[in-house]
């Protein structure tokens, strides 16, 4: 029978599928070491008649362990398949007839095969879960190690760059301002007089607001058209520009001693400019602005480089002459009732604030008096105010009042929104709250300016402490070590370490440490002195100082 198959395969038939051949294969694939330990190949057997069941159709069949059909690929692949060593065919008599020798032997040859081949299923399937394990433990191992490595390779490379890389970042030490403040809200109180009347017609004021009058004086001139008023504004300008021009004249006659002068008088002016600018003051930022350009125009004078400026001079003589005869008629006047300060615009509360109140004036009252609706008279010809002293009533929290405020005191109280910028005032009273959590502080100004004089209320700055100086980034800061050595009051000899803040600086390419004398520190900065004695050992104006920068040392070399 068995040779009748075989001449059936060797004629052309399809042969049936090899599956140890194919587990083979993918074996090889992963390259696996055969192992010593696996089980031998299922085997099989069939139940002899004395051990068969009663019915020949259920035939029983004693099939091997699983730990034996379940073995390693490379033990079992390439072994013949098994052969039954002794059988009793007679039991299937019965069932397959005549030739049931025949057709037992290939039913069991069947049965074996599949069961044969079951357990190579099993057993390739355990192989390749085990390879690809193995596989997937050694590719996980390679990444970690992968990983480490290339951390390992930034680290180094970074240690590296910090131990090669020399170059740091400067700022130029200059001196600032810095000043502790309390932002409150202030709000004027003076002694006002509204000025009785009405303004009809075109009104230009007589005076400066903020000028002193007397009593009887024109305070507003009255015009009976717009026209008029312009005319006679431009007048006024004429008039100024034509004394500037005519002082400028007599730099020419001495002109060495004029030159000289004049730069004196523009270094001077470039001094306060710089100093109110450090200080954030641009209360005189106009007047220096028209002085500098007085003081140039001189300065070509006196240089000879322009002879004169009488073309200009007569030029504006004829245009006033023009005006003059355009409009001959005489303005009305308002004058002053009393004498007093000149403010050309009210505003309403000039009865309700005013100086006799401020003994008992609290902040809760304050509120009340600024939240009611004023009502400004039309046509008004302004007010005066009749001292020159004038108050600021500013609300303040009672724990920064009774922390840094003192009545007698003088402070600077700054106005960021006004051109003023700062003036002085003396803390005339601490009016408490009814609920204790604030108090009003009465401070007493006797500084008044054009804008000043149209202030009601206003941001204002209590300036509690002011500093001069550099302004230094804490990151900048080191500490020079010295050793120092003293005596006890034995006469004994003791050594003992002097720690003192510096900075480093950049001269050419080198670093050299300087000390500072900090009279301020918060978290992000501090203000040193300035080195006034020109100490080499202290930081001075317009050194670079370092700012950012690994492993300085004196005189070490950088970019």
């Amino acid at each position: 029978m068995a040779q009748d198959k075989q001449t059936d395969e060797n004629n052309g038939k399809k042969p049936r599928f090899d599956f140890r051949s194919a587990v083979q294969s993918v074996t090889n694939l992963f390259h696996a070491a055969p192992r010593s330990d696996a089980p031998e190949p299922p085997r099989h057997t069939v139940a002899t008649p004395s051990q068969a069941p009663s019915h020949a159709h259920e035939t029983v069949r004693q099939a091997a362990p699983e730990e034996n059909r379940v073995g390693d690929v490379l033990d079992t692949a390439g072994m013949p398949k098994p052969k039954p060593s002794s059988v009793n065919f007679h039991a299937f008599d019965g069932l397959y007839g005549e030739k049931s020798e025949n057709q037992a032997q290939d039913h069991y040859e069947s049965e074996a095969e599949r069961e044969f081949d079951r357990g190579y299923v099993g057993s390739a399937n355990v192989t390749i879960r085990g390879l690809m394990r193995e596989y997937t433990k050694k590719l996980w191992v390679r990444m970690a190690l992968g990983a480490f490595g290339l951390l390992l390779a930034v680290f180094l490379a970074y240690q590296f760059y910090l131990r090669v890389y020399t170059g740091v970042k400067t700022e130029t030490a200059t001196i600032t301002y810095y000043s502790e403040t309390i932002d409150v809200e202030g709000v004027a109180i003076r002694d006002e007089t509204l000025i009785g009347g009405s303004v009809s017609g075109a009104a230009v004021s007589a005076v400066k607001n903020g000028e002193k009058v007397l009593k009887g004086e024109p305070v507003i001139n009255l015009f009976s058209s717009a026209k008029a008023a312009e005319a006679y504004e431009r007048i006024a300008e004429i008039d100024r520009q034509i004394a500037e021009l005519e002082s400028m004249v007599t730099a020419s006659e001495d002109s060495a001693n004029a030159v000289h002068n004049i730069d004196n008088l523009l270094d001077e002016q470039m001094m306060l400019l710089s100093d109110l600018g450090g200080r954030g003051d641009m209360s005189q930022l106009d007047d220096i602005k028209g002085e500098v350009s007085y003081l140039l125009n001189k300065q070509l004078v006196a240089m000879r480089k322009v002879e004169n400026y009488q073309d200009k001079i007569d030029a504006l003589t004829s245009e006033k002459e023009r005006l003059s005869a355009a409009n001959a008629q005489a303005p009305a006047t308002v004058n002053a009732p009393t004498s007093g300060y000149y403010i050309d615009s009210p505003d309403g509360y000039e009865s309700l604030l005013t100086p006799s109140m401020l003994d008992t004036l609290t902040p809760a009252g304050l509120k009340q008096i600024m939240s009611r609706k004023v009502s400004v008279p039309e046509n008004s010809a302004g007010k005066l105010m009749k001292d020159f002293t004038w108050y600021l009533a500013c609300p303040v929290p009672a724990q920064d009042a009774k922390d840094v405020l003192a009545v007698k005191s003088v402070y600077t109280l700054l106005l960021p929104y006004s051109e003023t910028g700062s003036l002085q005032a003396t803390l005339m009273a601490l009016n408490p709250d009814e609920n204790g959590k604030t108090v009003l502080a009465i401070f007493k100004c006797t500084t008044l300016g054009s804008e000043l004089c149209d202030l009601r209320t206003q941001p204002v700055k209590i300036q509690i402490r002011s500093f001069k100086g550099f302004n230094i980034k804490k990151d900048a800061l080191h500490v020079r070590i010295r050793q120092k050595e003293d005596t006890d009051e034995e006469g004994n000899t003791y050594s003992y370490e002097e720690r003192l803040p510096c900075v480093y600086i950049q001269v050419g390419h080198q670093i050299y440490p300087r000390l500072v004398d900090i009279l301020y520190n918060n978290d992000k900065f501090v203000i040193c002195a300035v080195n006034d004695n020109g100490d080499s050992e202290y930081l001075s104006v317009y050194d670079e100082v370092i700012t950012e920068g690994r492993g300085l040392y004196e005189r070490k070399i950088v970019e």
